[in-house]
């Protein structure tokens, strides 16, 4: 994400409303190409539930 967002992850729930997040792992885990590695992804910091838009 860009902005004030940047560095975390969101998804959709219902309605308006996202769930953001950040990789809590230290050091974050990284392919070669520099993008994130799911497989190696084992703790995530929950930022806000909430909607985006409002």
């Amino acid at each position: 994400m860009t902005g004030d967002r940047q560095g975390q992850i969101s998804v959709d729930l219902d309605g308006p409303y996202r769930l953001f997040f950040v990789v809590a792992n230290d050091p974050i885990p990284l392919l070669p190409d520099g993008g994130l590695d799911w497989d190696k992804v084992t703790a995530i910091e929950i930022v806000e539930i909430g909607d985006p838009h409002g």
